[in-house]
């Protein structure tokens, strides 16, 4: 996958000095797919600096560079078994650096009688001396302080607070560093230091509270707060905020965050919490997971913040004892857990949840999500409709627990599918001059599913916009996939033969009345084995209408590039890694399709596809 390549260019170190105080961002994620590093951001919100090792497995190196990918240091970590020990070794003005002198050594001081879970490090730089010009204090709060040789405080690493209260993980940091200091040095100083990742868990004091006569306004929480006079409609995506957590989050019609799910990737846990956008516990829900009935009680967090864990303030059963169709689950709720009265039912079905009261009226409902343009989201995108003056936090209170599987986002087959050709819609012919520019197009392909565990990839238009999408749905041992258009409709279906000598797979076109055949491949496109050319370069012959042995084109595959010539050996489209303007290079993962004016523009998609 990427690797985002250093710009070796020249370094001036009064561009990492500034007159007054800064505060920078660091986000514990990598830019690089699957890379190990960090990422900084300055007040503006811009990247001023990133360090990577690239997912090298054992490595002892890191990087850092600036915003252009230019390495300033590298630090190495000796891990010495007895003593904590790292090195940087600086890069010069000419992009080179010399491995065997360490510009600083930053080494662990073992022999001070100081506070528990609080490590202390001395910082030498130049290294041709023993007397230390920094001290890194690493404190038990996971903070980290860098002070000069006379205690002043020369920068600070804390957890990042945001402005409305709520506490971010350790994998977002904030860091302060002082005026008429080098910025890179400090970031130099605190990368190889271990930060464990992140958990956003919410803030609890705005929540908690020994008193419940506070004049905050976060003090108590009034149901009203959670009931509208009108229907509200949410977008519910069943993907955590906490990284590597178990979850969901709700926006509203706005787009705004409202309610947060989360059990914080506890393992075996059968506990969640119902937060507010401010991280303020709403509900407890506790699955009760009987063998034999499915059951969860819901705990609602009282004005004062705490919530008793003797007496549930709901409690949902499953119903057994019902005969009716398959496929559909009832549950009944009972509110205030002093009666065994229902006040409202629960009916699962498989694509939708719909809560009704007790005199069958319905008063919310779970289905998956459409956008206006007909593309069908999965399961891991659904909406939530809450009619008016109904508590919208019970709501999310009460359908939270019921296990929703992730997302797998099909297209939508009423737009192409049709019994007839003659049909006016727009959607019921496919022409392939929609697919043929006049002119040299431009597209980037993304190496990465729209689906959420998906196997494809996204293509995208000079203008940022999506045009196709290729996917299997992650569907194992599949020899299949699918070329669409942003609006879902497939456009052909790639099959990989996988004949264990021979490379070959076949392309069906869908017609246009959204029908294919799969006995007759539309195209074919053969490994050439009997070329003695240069090593790493693979050649495939590409045979159109499959009435015909005469090859109409050539693929031509090297080691970072796919070009495709036709039958006079012209260029037709070729395929090669993207470039940005800044000369940042993004890795294979992130990929540029140009395709000459006049081809098929489809067509070439799938003869890159396979």
């Amino acid at each position: 996958m990427s690797r985002v390549y250093s710009n070796l260019s020249t370094i001036k170190i009064s561009n990492y000095v500034s007159p007054r105080r800064e505060t920078f961002t660091l986000w514990m994620k990598s830019l690089v797919y699957h890379g190990n590093g960090c990422t900084v951001y300055d007040s503006n919100g811009q990247i001023v600096y990133r360090i990577d090792n690239y997912n090298i497995k054992r490595s002892k190196e890191v990087h850092l560079m600036d915003c252009n990918g230019k390495v300033l240091f590298s630090i190495r970590n000796r891990k010495v078994p007895v003593f904590g020990h790292w090195d940087g070794y600086k890069w010069s003005y000419d992009g080179v650096s010399s491995k065997e002198i360490p510009w600083f050594q930053v080494k662990k001081i073992h022999n001070v009688l100081r506070g528990d879970n609080v490590n202390y490090y001395n910082v030498i730089l130049g290294c041709n001396s023993e007397a230390s010009c920094y001290n890194i204090i690493i404190l038990a709060t996971k903070s980290i302080k860098i002070v000069d040789q006379h205690g002043g405080l020369v920068a600070e690493v804390k957890q990042k607070q945001a402005s409305s209260g709520v506490l971010f993980g350790d994998d977002v940091l904030t860091l302060m560093v002082e005026p008429h200091v080098d910025q890179s040095l400090v970031m130099a100083l605190v990368t190889p230091i271990n930060i464990s990742m992140a958990k956003v868990h919410p803030n609890k004091s705005n929540y908690l509270s020994t008193t419940s006569s506070s004049s905050s306004s976060f003090s108590s929480i009034s149901s009203n707060f959670y009931v509208s006079p009108r229907r509200e409609i949410f977008t519910l995506w069943m993907k955590s905020l906490v990284y590597h957590g178990n979850g969901c989050t709700v926006y509203d019609s706005n787009g705004k965050i409202v309610y947060r799910i989360d059990n914080y990737n506890i393992k075996r846990s059968k506990q969640v919490h119902l937060m507010d956008s401010n991280g303020k516990v709403l509900f407890s829900i506790r699955n009760r997971k009987v063998p034999v009935f499915g059951h969860w009680d819901g705990y609602k967090w009282s004005y004062d913040g705490v919530t008793s864990k003797e007496i549930p303030w709901f409690q949902v059963k499953k119903i057994h004892n019902v005969l009716r169709e398959v496929n559909v689950n009832y549950y009944n709720v009972i509110l205030g857990c002093n009666s065994e009265a229902s006040c409202y039912n629960i009916i699962l079905t498989t694509k939708s949840i719909k809560i009704v009261n007790q005199h069958g009226r319905l008063v919310a409902e779970v289905k998956q999500k459409q956008a206006s343009s007909g593309v069908l989201f999965g399961d891991d995108v659904l909406t939530l409709v809450v009619e008016p003056h109904v508590d919208q936090s019970l709501i999310m209170a009460l359908v939270t627990p019921i296990n929703i599987s992730m997302a797998k986002v099909h297209p939508n087959k009423s737009n192409y599918l049709s019994t007839t050709s003659s049909s006016s819609s727009p959607f019921s012919s496919i022409s392939s001059n929609f697919y043929v520019s006049s002119r040299r197009e431009i597209l980037t392909l993304w190496m990465k599913s729209l689906v959420y565990h998906g196997n494809g990839c996204t293509v995208y238009d000079s203008n940022g916009k999506i045009v196709y999408r290729i996917d299997n749905y992650n569907i194992k041992r599949s020899k299949q996939v699918h070329l669409m258009d942003c609006n879902g409709k497939v456009l052909f279906s790639i099959r990989n033969r996988k004949v264990p000598v021979f490379g070959h797979w076949d392309g069906y076109k869908w017609s246009y009345d959204g029908v294919t055949s799969k006995e007759m491949p539309w195209f074919q496109v053969k490994k050439i084995h009997n070329v003695l050319r240069g090593d790493n370069v693979n050649y495939y012959n590409v045979i159109l209408g499959c009435n015909s042995e005469a090859s109409c084109y050539n693929i031509i595959l090297a080691t970072k590039s796919i070009k495709i010539v036709n039958q006079h050996g012209r260029l037709v489209a070729e395929v090669k890694q993207k470039q940005a303007s800044s000369g940042v290079l993004f890795g294979d993962d992130v990929l540029t399709l140009v395709v000459e004016p006049h081809v098929d523009q489809s067509l070439i998609m799938a003869l890159v596809t396979g």
